[in-house]
């Protein structure tokens, strides 16, 4: 997507969050596309200097959604007040058994497991989240950490469920890569594999994969049959 029409648009210039970026511009099955200036999604807010502070509030927003969980959240406050609504799909990487992540396949196999997590187990927690975008009543952020994997849950189940097409869907969660991939991640990296997680496993835990998102939304279709069924079984809206 990068250099594509539009696409520069949606990036906020917010220094000290490398992925802001806006949701709007994208095309609607049917026709038409998502608003600009409503829903915006990206990493955690805490490292904001000044000049991205400025960028953020001049997206006027009514409401920040933190996906962290309370321990992240008291490591890296941000700078805004927010609604905490924070979603699990396992327990923390740090808690997991390094043994067990060791290469690419180990670290590919955990995002799976826990984007699953997220959408079977976390399903109440994501109906409460979609119902808080939809009555926030004008423009909102969404952010977890790294603004990756719950944040790219949200925006795929927010996305789909306004009939974005699936392939755009999956765009958009592959588009973090461009600018907070591993590569742009060398001491995430380090203190992965200092934790004795394997290098492999690291850089693939670090990585937007679409194969993975493409998988956990298809799995959703099979059990469902449809988004619509999702948000309504499962997620209680």
């Amino acid at each position: 997507m990068e250099g594509e029409p539009g696409e520069q648009r949606r990036w906020v210039p917010a220094t000290g969050v490398v992925n802001a970026r806006d949701l709007g511009g994208l095309p609607i099955v049917g026709g038409g596309s998502t608003s600009f200036g409503q829903l915006f999604r990206s990493a955690r807010l805490s490292e904001l200097d000044a000049a991205g502070r400025t960028a953020i509030e001049a997206l006027d927003l009514v409401e920040i959604i933190d996906l962290r969980r309370n321990d992240e959240r008291a490591a890296h406050p941000g700078p805004y007040s927010t609604a905490h609504l924070g979603l699990v799909g396992q327990p923390s990487l740090f808690d997991a058994d390094v043994a067990s992540l060791r290469t690419r396949a180990d670290g590919e196999r955990w995002l799976l497991d826990d984007y699953l997590g997220m959408l079977t187990t976390g399903a109440g927690q994501v109906g409460a989240i979609v119902r808080r975008i939809a009555h926030a009543g004008g423009p909102v952020l969404f952010h977890c950490t790294g603004g990756k994997d719950r944040t790219g849950i949200v925006a795929a189940i927010v996305l789909s469920a306004v009939g974005v097409q699936r392939e755009v869907v999956l765009d958009d969660f592959e588009l973090t890569n461009r600018r907070r991939g591993p590569e742009h991640l060398p001491d995430v990296v380090a203190a992965f594999v200092e934790h004795g997680i394997g290098r492999e496993a690291a850089v693939a835990l670090l990585r937007a994969s679409r194969p993975l998102m493409a998988t956990a939304l298809e799995v959703v279709d099979e059990q469902h049959g449809s988004l619509g069924r999702y948000l309504t079984e499962a997620c209680g809206l």
